[in-house]
């Protein structure tokens, strides 16, 4: 498998596994790096793309794509707890706000037929 890496709006690679395994190791990426490899459609988090696996369905190659649904709808709950910070409601809106960001949903895209599988895959 070859993967292209995007850094600071240029492109590098393709890079076998391996390489890119070790440029992790020294630092020089970070699992958060966006990378891109045959049969994706989208940039996606080099964590996801390593930890490809085999479609039951097709034999394809699945990725992990992890989200994070409510993202904006935290952070808008968290600017409404500060502003209302003076009074008790807005503590407990900031504290839900922060929950609401660190939420995540993780799913499984095969990259041959494209399906999509909640939770665990084996390989």
């Amino acid at each position: 498998m070859n993967i292209l890496i995007t850094k600071e709006g240029q492109q590098y690679g393709p890079y076998t596994v391996e390489e890119v395994k070790q440029y992790m190791a020294d630092g020089r990426l970070t699992a958060s790096s966006l990378a891109w490899t045959d049969g994706l459609s989208n940039w996606l988090p080099l964590s996801s793309v390593l930890t490809a696996t085999v479609c039951p369905q097709c034999q394809g190659e699945m990725v992990l794509q992890v989200e994070s649904p409510q993202r904006s709808t935290g952070i808008l709950v968290i600017v409404l707890g500060i502003l209302l910070a003076p009074f008790c409601v807005g503590i407990f809106l900031f504290f839900w706000g922060l929950s609401l960001i660190s939420e995540t949903k993780s799913h499984w895209h095969c990259s041959g037929c494209g399906r999509i599988f909640p939770g665990k895959v084996r390989a």
